[in-house]
């Protein structure tokens, strides 16, 4: 019998992120969070109890289960958030269990939509930006996406006006067609010849590469 890990890296070798793979087999197996672990989605999180934490500027709802979670809200008048890799899940209460730190993989939907953010810090734990999450900032001038970003959903990055430059790396693996909408003075900053390349090129947008 394969351990998760030998799938996954059987997986990884032998698929791209168009192909449909089936797996079977019982919960306790956790093959749902292959495509967590490969593409950057989110399905662990799926029918997880949920906790609401406020740490620094922003609120975070975490999965004790899953040890994940995203950054749900920020401060909506800020200039600058830093937004943790980590935070304390200690003061959760969980029959029989103790919970320690819980790892951040996401920036949540609609997170600093229409926010007077103008600078974010993002650790290199986040995996994804989820729908709509800076929808309308129209502060935001530049972004520097870590290694660890491999998914950009719908209208993410859509309507920043003041946007210019986007930094992304060889590991993205999805940017919904709506991320950038009416964002029209982007300059992707990439490798050549990757998924960020050849999705900046179909849509127009201006790039620069590393």
């Amino acid at each position: 019998m394969h351990s998760l890990e030998e799938i996954e890296e059987y997986i990884e070798k032998n698929t791209t992120p168009k192909d449909v793979i089936l797996l079977k087999g019982s919960h306790s197996s956790k093959f749902y969070m292959i495509p967590d672990d490969l593409v950057g989605t989110w399905f662990k999180e799926e029918g997880k109890d949920a906790y609401e934490l406020v740490e620094g500027n922003a609120e975070y709802r975490v999965f004790p289960t899953a040890e994940t979670g995203y950054l749900m809200k920020a401060v909506p008048e800020t200039d600058s958030v830093k937004v943790l890799d980590k935070v304390d899940g200690s003061v959760i209460t969980i029959p029989g269990r103790e919970v320690g730190e819980i790892e951040i993989n996401g920036i949540g939907e609609e997170a600093f939509m229409e926010n007077t953010i103008s600078h974010i810090d993002l650790p290199d734990t986040i995996k994804n930006i989820r729908r709509r999450a800076f929808y309308k900032a129209r502060a935001l001038k530049d972004i520097g996406l870590p290694a660890s970003v491999m998914y950009i959903d719908d209208e993410a990055f859509a309507q920043c006006p003041k946007l210019r430059e986007v930094k992304l790396t060889g590991n993205i693996k999805y940017i919904s067609e709506s991320a950038f909408n009416d964002s029209k003075k982007i300059t992707f900053i990439c490798p050549k010849d990757s998924y960020a390349d050849e999705y900046a090129r179909r849509k127009g947008i201006k790039v620069r590469y590393e």
